[in-house]
């Protein structure tokens, strides 16, 4: 007999977020997904194979995925990563081995660690915000997805400026009252507002501290390896 869930008068249930949801339906990779990355082994834009992986996993085994993509691409990218490791979980285990070269002596050194270890707890975290100026202007935005990390890459801007000009006409829900700004108009923006919006960007996005310290085992040389979820998945 199942057990009722019974919460406190005190506590209000913590509501869903669409990565709650998105975790309940993941299942674990098939051999469809494997030739999905060994035939995209070659694509630049790792953010939207990982999306589109995840996808897969969310509907049987050869489906169409496309309507379970947009939830994918809904998440935050700390979320989507946070799904990846999950996913990696359930479907090869806990249990990490990999190689890593020592950037001093060039010894290659094998590391064991264990996924459940990595800190990955992200704090709940509001989707909009509003940034007011030191003129009194009110512009608000929303934070960037896994979507627009897939689509900036695929849009390739040239310089840094027009990355910066994408995401900020991506994020932007209103400037000062206007909404629906054009990407010349994002990118005609003061330098002192594209800065405030930038930052305040910058700030709220969650984001993991992944880098793990290391010894070589054969100079004892210390240093720091980034780890990338999106990288190590697909190669693991």
């Amino acid at each position: 007999m199942s057990t009722p869930r019974i919460h406190s008068p005190f506590t209000a249930p913590r509501p869903a977020s669409p990565l709650d949801d998105v975790l309940a339906d993941l299942r674990e990779l098939t051999g469809f997904e494997e030739d999905l990355i060994e035939r995209s082994q070659r694509s630049s834009n790792t953010a939207a194979l990982c999306n589109r992986i995840l996808a897969c996993c969310l509907v049987p085994p050869g489906h169409p995925p496309e309507a379970a993509l947009e939830r994918i691409r809904g998440l935050l990218v700390a979320q989507r990563d946070q799904a990846l490791v999950v996913l990696r979980q359930r479907s090869l285990g806990d249990a990490v081995e990999t190689r890593v070269t020592c950037p001093a002596c060039q010894e290659v050194n094998a590391v064991h660690f264990n996924l459940s270890t990595l800190p990955m707890h992200l704090p709940q975290t509001p989707l909009t915000l509003s940034v007011s100026t030191p003129e009194g202007e009110s512009h608000h935005l929303r934070l960037p997805t896994a979507g627009d990390q897939a689509d900036l890459i695929t849009a390739d801007p040239k310089t840094a400026a027009q990355r910066r000009t994408w995401l900020l006409h991506r994020c932007l829900v209103s400037v000062a009252g206007q909404t629906g700004l054009s990407l010349e108009a994002v990118h005609a923006l003061p330098t002192r507002t594209r800065r405030a919006l930038e930052g305040a960007l910058s700030d709220a996005v969650p984001r993991f501290d992944l880098t793990m310290g290391m010894a070589c085992h054969k100079c004892g040389h210390a240093f720091d390896v980034p780890f990338d979820i999106a990288s190590f998945f697909l190669t693991s």
